[in-house]
């Protein structure tokens, strides 16, 4: 987020960023620090990138708009500004688990518009910190807040798809519900402190949404609202008329609801699995879009759902002769070395011409039947994943020699030793899941409503009948952030908000961001992006801070591979996909060659857990020439001081080293293997670092060992086997010092040699080193700045050092805590007493000296 900042001392900074809307509940005593140094903290602008699970419309204040993520925080929009302000950004490392926000609420009858409740939690298991999370309130939009009396199971990265299960009585501003999870129905009757379950409401479920219905009266004693309904999976949708004390399951409504929208005459719309449900007075219907679309299926050429043909239901694929064939596919997640039977059903339009059943990309050659009847027949092909595949797609596919028209329909996928279908909409009919719903306002009787999966360019549709007809919306989207690729748009939409002032206007979120039309009615209706200040990413890789160019920062992150920023308050105008680096590169380690910067290396792999990739830059990541040969998956590198020698640390393996720009590699011998490890990107220990000088030197951590190499990484021993035995560590040789290493090792405390690792000797006062690194030196100092985010001197925060360690001066602040499972952190090598921290959601964010 960004802090505008002009020459003010700290104290009115604190009263500053109160008004503002960007603190949470420190916890944290700063005055009672040794030495404290004001900093300016904000988010390196990268723009969006992470899923926006819901968002709501206040109805009583103008542009007052609140939106949730699965694991960055809760915002709310900054109308003067357009801008999103992060709600929770004050919360602590040590709570990180806070930062998921499974559901919002604001209290209808509040005018001010300053109450907002917040359910935080990412995860329910007893790894995350805190294991269980709290039902959160603010009555200052989000500036403070406090906690629930209780603990609840929740866990916002894991039900992304669901509704708003929050929701505050508009008859009475003291009740609020909570729809669990796990703990049945929540009620507070105190403005969201003390909880307890309703008797009367199902327990043995996972609730998916609350709403309530002003429409059906109030009742008293105390006042509240009477009718009440709750979505619960694998059941139905219940409803109360006595003021949530009672509920009932309402016949006949979907089984899989997600969410819910309720019109002003109190009709309520629930999106569910297999389409869309409306329940008005009394009496339930099916109002599901019919399309055209082929659910959980891509397809390319000329594929087409039909309802003529058909083997079984009421529809079946169409495939027509084009030059580049015709087919369907479908994705499946499958497990290694494992063994699966594909069956489906086709018919050629015409005696003797074919079409295909069968499976490719799961490790083995394509497997095919060819079907040339003119009646349906059943192709069965059998294949085995290899020992690295988790995932395979099925096809029905028509040659391009293949004339007239052909027809599939029924497919099934099993795993050996089982008999479920595998397959998602295996017969092509016309359900489907949906998810984003929401009604107009202004008009009772127009709806919107998304399709649902996890696949882009979702469609979207429009009734103005109460959902009797449908029309698929003709959208056209016009794009803020420039590195977003063309695919960044209606994917795995989740949620639909009509603006309550200003009619026409709508907001939907989805897996990467905000967008909003000023008039949904337009054909086409144009949305922008609104991302400024949303940022949502996750590091994956070491941070690197180049000693000049133009780049500030080299950054590697999920899902959108990595960037080179050469401006920190703006959006980077390209991701490196666009550079020569292979389109679904992750980048997992960076580094330059110290004596040549713009000699740059990136390493990593396809997407999460796919096939190692990498490569050079000799221009600073203005470009990049990606590797002929790689000799493993993701992992660190290192780069020599002096040379373009390099040492790639693949996961689960030994190190590598090239000495021809990553043309061949040769594995080394003496170091041990595994020291990086893991079965994908997420994985956040930083064993390996190059002398920064000599350019025959590199290091490498495991274990308790320090080991190093003095050929540039061809043969490895044991330099110090003395070391505690640290899981989360990192290895950083000190910059202009030759023989200079310093290794993080957690809550065992932060470690210097300055003899090439022989001897170490532990930095006092440094309890806890989460993260360090080097920075620029101090003026009139030649060592380099020393960065920690741990305790130090028993406080806990991020510090800075310009003496090697003896003395530390704290620079975080409650304004911004950088808390989101922060994963990495560099030095700026070219700003003194700049630094980034990178999180797991929040993206990345820097911290440099208060102007006086």
């Amino acid at each position: 987020m960004k802090i505008r900042m002009s020459k003010r001392s700290w104290y009115p900074l604190v009263i500053l960023a109160l008004l503002a809307g960007w603190i949470y509940i420190p916890k944290q005593d700063f005055a009672a620090a040794a030495a404290h140094q004001a900093y300016q903290w904000d988010n390196v602008a990268i723009g969006g990138g992470g899923s926006v699970t819901g968002m709501i419309s206040h109805p009583k204040v103008p542009d007052l708009f609140f939106a949730r993520t699965d694991v960055g925080g809760a915002y709310r929009w900054d109308q003067a500004d357009r801008r999103w302000v992060n709600m929770l950004a004050g919360i602590p490392y040590t709570e990180w688990n806070l930062y998921g926000a499974d559901s919002i609420a604001i209290d209808p009858s509040d005018q001010t518009g300053n109450t907002v409740y917040a359910a935080t939690g990412k995860y329910d298991d007893g790894w995350a910190v805190p294991s269980r999370g709290y039902i959160m309130k603010s009555v200052d939009r989000g500036i403070t807040w406090t906690r629930s009396a209780q603990q609840f199971a929740i866990a916002s990265n894991r039900d992304q798809m669901f509704g708003e299960r929050l929701a505050v009585d508009p008859a009475n501003g003291s009740i609020v519900y909570y729809a669990s999870r796990s703990d049945g129905l929540q009620r507070s009757t105190d403005g969201g402190t003390n909880w307890s379950q309703i008797s009367g409401a199902p327990a043995n479920g996972k609730l998916t949404f609350v709403i309530l219905d002003p429409s059906g009266g109030t009742a008293s004693s105390p006042a509240r609202t009477k009718t009440v309904y709750i979505g619960m999976r694998n059941a139905g949708v219940y409803r109360s008329t006595d003021g949530g004390e009672h509920f009932t399951l309402i016949d006949g409504s979907p089984a899989l609801p997600r969410r819910a929208a309720l019109d002003a005459s109190g009709n309520l719309y629930v999106s569910h699995d297999n389409g869309v449900w409306k329940y008005a007075v009394g009496a339930g219907s099916d109002v599901t879009p019919q399309t055209p679309n082929i659910e959980s299926w891509d397809s390319w050429g000329r594929a087409a759902k039909v309802t003529a043909g058909q083997r079984s239901g009421g529809t079946a694929i169409k495939l027509s002769q084009i030059s580049s064939g015709s087919a369907v596919e479908q994705s499946l997640t499958v497990t290694p070395n494992t063994t699966y039977t594909l069956k489906g059903w086709a018919k050629a339009g015409i005696s003797g011409q074919s079409v295909q059943i069968g499976v490719r990309d799961y490790g083995g050659a394509y497997r095919s039947v060819t079907i040339t009847g003119t009646d349906y027949a059943e192709g069965t092909v059998t294949f085995t994943t290899d020992a690295v595949h988790t995932w395979a797609i099925i096809y029905c596919y028509k040659p391009s020699t293949s004339t007239g028209e052909s027809y599939c329909d029924d497919f099934e996928v099993t795993q050996s030793g089982s008999a479920a279908n595998m397959v998602k909409n295996p017969g092509f009919e016309n359900k489907g899941a949906f998810q984003a719903i929401d009604v107009d306002p202004f008009d009772s009787r127009h709806i919107l409503v998304s399709r649902h999966n996890w696949a882009h360019n979702l469609p979207m549709y429009r009734s103005v009948d109460g959902g009797t007809s449908w029309t698929e919306m003709n959208m056209s989207k016009n794009g803020t952030v420039a590195w977003w690729p063309n695919h960044h748009w209606r994917s795995a939409t989740s949620s639909l908000v009509f603006d309550s002032f200003s009619q026409g206007k709508v907001w939907f979120t989805d897996w990467y961001g905000m967008w909003q039309t000023s008039d949904v009615t337009a054909d086409p209706s144009v949305w922008t992006n609104e991302e400024k200040g949303h940022e949502e990413l996750v590091t994956v890789s070491n941070l690197l801070s180049p000693p000049s160019g133009t780049v500030k920062l080299f950054s590697g992150v999920a899902d959108v591979g990595g960037f080179e920023h050469d401006s920190l308050p703006d959006f980077p105008s390209a991701g490196i996909w666009s550079k020569g680096l292979p389109t679904g590169h992750t980048t997992t380690g960076l580094d330059f060659q110290e004596s040549d910067p713009n000699f740059i290396i990136r390493v990593g792999r396809q997407d999460w857990q796919g096939e190692g990739s990498g490569g050079y830059s000799a221009d600073g990541g203005a470009s990049y020439t990606a590797f002929t040969s790689v000799p493993g998956k993701g992992g660190r590198v290192a780069v020599s001081a002096n040379t373009r020698r390099m040492v790639w640390l693949p996961q689960n393996d030994v190190p590598y080293y090239s000495e021809d720009n990553g043309a061949t590699w040769k594995a080394s011998s003496g170091a041990p293997s595994g020291a990086v490890g893991g079965s994908n990107i997420f994985v956040w220990n930083y064993p390996l670092a190059s002398d920064r000088v000599d350019g025959s030197k590199f290091y490498l951590y495991k274990e308790g060992t320090l080991y190093k190499s003095t050929d540039g990484g061809a043969t490895w021993s044991a330099a110090n086997t003395g070391l505690p035995k640290e899981s989360w560590h990192s290895v950083q040789a000190a910059p202009g010092a030759c023989g200079e290493v310093w290794i993080s090792l957690n809550g065992s405390g932060l470690y210097r040699s300055t003899n090439s690792g022989d001897t170490f000797s532990k930095i006092q006062g440094v309890q806890k080193a989460y993260l360090f690194s080097f920075g620029k030196n101090a003026p009139g100092k030649t060592n380099p700045a020393v960065f920690v985010y741990g305790i130090v001197k028993q406080k806990e925060g991020i510090f800075r050092s310009d003496d090697n360690g003896v003395t530390w001066v704290q620079i975080d602040s409650p304004l911004i805590r950088a808390g989101d499972e922060p994963n990495a952190m560099a030095g700026d090598r070219q700003t003194y007493g700049r630094v980034y921290v990178g999180t797991n959601g929040t993206g990345i964010y820097y911290g440099a000296p208060a102007l006086p």
